[in-house]
């Protein structure tokens, strides 16, 4: 049995299983399998079930009801990276390495999310009423939604209407001149703070620690890069998906610079590959935006973080 097949069984056994249990009121493929064309499935894809159910935690603190949708391998129960710290996700890898992550939803909550984006669809400026946390929650939602949703069950009527409900977000806004600035220098923070860490030996704190707020800075900037050449509107998905296809070509080819080996010497050559690529981007942004790119800040990490260097390099000599 090939991975597609596999996972075709797992869909068809979870419609007859949801339908068969009083507790599940929707089962919803979102993700590649909901996506009949931006990026349909593949032989690779996984699936993303949202389960909508009267019992979150039956499902979040058991297993055995996972031997009716398959044959499990392995299972565990995390948050997801869009979700806050009460919203957790079941990953499951079903035989033939099918993986399938749950993530488990409360009734009460989808009903209340329906309501709330169909009184913003009359009343738009009502959501300055509404608390920050439920409108980043609505916002990652309808990130995931939008794209596309396979209703496998619903008995409440409560999926389909959020499907009607939801359409692509507006467009995004441009940073401010203070939120531009902010990413620069937390980005030319990080240069210093691994440059010290390679000196006293902690590769491991560099490779797992240092270089992951420099990444997610670069990623932003490697955004709105491409919304500021190709309009505020342009897709950029979500967490670096399809970068090499939404992304500047140049900063394709010289990404393949920034990330190093486990290795002191590479971790060099690589800080100084994300410090070139991050600097062009931004002049370049800021550029668009009408912005005033930190030249100063730029300067004075640059000449520290390579005078470092060399001064290390000099004492190993």
């Amino acid at each position: 049995m090939t991975g597609s097949e596999g996972t075709q069984q797992v869909l068809e056994r979870l419609g007859g299983w949801g339908r068969s249990r009083p507790d599940v009121r929707a089962v919803v493929v979102v993700g590649s399998w909901a996506r009949p064309v931006d990026h349909p499935v593949d032989q690779w894809s996984d699936v993303d079930i949202l389960l909508i159910t009267t019992d979150p935690g039956c499902y979040l603190c058991t297993t055995d009801w996972l031997k009716d949708v398959g044959h499990p391998w392995l299972t565990y129960v995390e948050t997801p990276p869009l979700g806050g710290p009460e919203q957790r996700e079941r990953r499951v890898v079903f035989e033939v390495a099918v993986e399938v992550d749950f993530a488990v939803v409360a009734s009460r909550d989808m009903r209340l999310a329906a309501y709330i984006l169909a009184a913003l669809r009359r009343f738009p400026l009502a959501v300055r009423a509404l608390p920050g946390r439920i409108v980043d929650g609505l916002g990652a939602a309808t990130e995931v939604l939008w794209r596309g949703m396979r209703i496998l069950v619903d008995k409440d009527g409560t999926a389909a209407r959020l499907q009607r409900l939801i359409h692509r977000p507006p467009p995004r806004h441009p940073p401010s001149e203070n939120d531009f600035l902010a990413l620069v220098q937390r980005f030319w923070h990080g240069p210093i703070w691994i440059a010290k860490h390679l000196r006293r030996g902690e590769l491991w704190r560099v490779k797992t620690l240092a270089e992951a707020p420099g990444h997610l800075s670069l990623l932003q900037m490697l955004e709105w890069h491409a919304c500021a050449r190709n309009g505020w509107d342009y897709d950029t998905w979500d967490r670096g998906r399809f970068l090499e296809e939404w992304a500047d070509p140049r900063a394709v080819v010289a990404l393949r610079e920034v990330f190093g080996r486990y290795d002191a010497d590479d971790t060099w050559r690589a800080l100084f590959a994300s410090m070139e690529l991050f600097r062009w981007l931004a002049t370049e942004t800021a550029t668009s935006l009408g912005y005033r790119y930190p030249v100063e800040v730029d300067q004075h990490v640059t000449d520290w973080v390579t005078g470092f260097r060399s001064e290390g390099a000099g004492s190993a000599a």
